[in-house]
């Protein structure tokens, strides 16, 4: 496969199936397995590298943010964690698919009504454009309208989450280091994760399980290339 930096090379993948409990247990036995299995191998100097997204999904979930601008968020991690584009370049991608808040100077996009809309329409649009508007009315044009700015996310606070984000991804060391991080980091926005209790109670299981942190790297902008 191609890599970040569009190298092609080749991994080998190995799965296992768990078949009973779930949840920290689990987790911990299959890390447990892939750090036995690697020693049994005669490759003693590995390191076991480990994402989580339920911090990442933690923040969305608590920033009021809609599916869509959380979804752009996440197919972007890993830009935001190899900086290969600006805050203010993913910030204006986002504008230009919709997903923030538009130019239009309305108090309360809840209180905009299709009739008010439609007035709008009839002023600037149904009069400029040919009547033919491809297979929608021009009542279906004002409905999807009337939606996106409904739906739209305030760019304000979609750039302090998307900063956020960006520093979280590049989070990547050692689990008690990269831990203290992220709870300094989630503290500072009023958020108890839970994810982040698991995360700790996970790494106190995988060391008595006898793998050690200075076999461990906790990385939160590891995100497998799919949304």
């Amino acid at each position: 496969r191609y890599d970040t930096k569009n190298t092609y090379r080749q991994f080998t993948q190995v799965g296992a199936e768990l078949i009973g409990q779930s949840g920290i247990k689990a987790d911990a036995e299959i890390i447990e397995l892939a750090h036995t299995g690697l020693n049994q191998i005669g490759l003693p100097s590995h390191q076991l590298r480990i994402g989580h997204l339920g911090i990442l999904h933690d923040i969305l979930d608590a920033s009021g943010l809609s599916d869509p601008a959380k979804l752009f968020i996440i197919s972007n991690i890993q830009v935001l964690k190899d900086g290969s584009s600006s805050l203010d370049k993913l910030i204006e991608r986002a504008n230009n698919a919709g997903t923030l808040s538009t130019g239009i100077d309305i108090h309360d996009a809840g209180t905009l009504t299709k009739k008010t809309l439609s007035g709008l329409v009839d002023k600037t649009i149904r009069y400029s454009v040919s009547q033919s508007v491809g297979r929608r009315s021009f009542d279906e044009i004002i409905d999807r309208l009337l939606g996106k700015l409904k739906g739209s996310d305030d760019i304000n606070r979609f750039s302090d989450v998307l900063s956020l984000v960006s520093q979280l991804c590049k989070l990547n060391g050692p689990p008690e280091v990269i831990l203290d991080e992220a709870e300094k980091m989630t503290s500072s926005i009023g958020l108890q994760s839970k994810s982040l209790d698991e995360l700790n109670k996970l790494f106190d299981a995988i060391n008595n399980a006898g793998v050690t942190d200075n076999l461990i790297k906790l990385d939160f902008g590891l995100v497998r290339g799919i949304s």
